[in-house]
């Protein structure tokens, strides 16, 4: 048999807690690269995940394959990433929130303009209009 073909019984012989831890390594991996989350849980993610690799692996039988199969998905993870940012660059959706510095309006001329609020128009029909 191939490695492959024994890859794909080791899966189908998978059970919840397998899967489970799985599903568990591969969020706690993506949580603890996450840039909004502060240092202390990015932090308790990353051994949380590395607790779930390491039980995944070893109730996997052979355990080389769990190996195996945490790389493949924290692989397709990165691969995932790489087309989005991709796509962002290719798209131009980067450019839309550039933090641009705002004009600076010298005290005079923010005091010679007039106030929007000071004057207010009632129009005819309008909610605030009175008959």
């Amino acid at each position: 048999m191939t490695d492959s073909g024994s890859l794909q019984d080791s899966l189908s012989a998978m059970g919840f807690i397998e899967l489970g831890l799985a599903l568990t390594a591969l969020c706690c991996y993506a949580l603890a690269f996450s840039g909004a989350l502060r240092l202390k849980i990015r932090g308790s993610a990353a051994c949380a995940a590395f607790l779930a690799a390491g039980g995944f692996a070893a109730l996997t039988h052979p355990w080389v394959h769990g190996v195996i199969l945490i790389a493949i998905g924290i692989a397709g993870m990165g691969l995932f990433v790489a087309i989005v940012w991709g796509l962002s660059v290719a798209l131009g959706l980067g450019n839309r929130g550039s933090r641009e510095a705002l004009p600076i309006v010298p005290v005079e001329e923010a005091a010679a303009a007039p106030d929007p609020a000071g004057v207010v128009r009632v129009v005819p029909g309008s909610p605030l209009h009175s008959s």
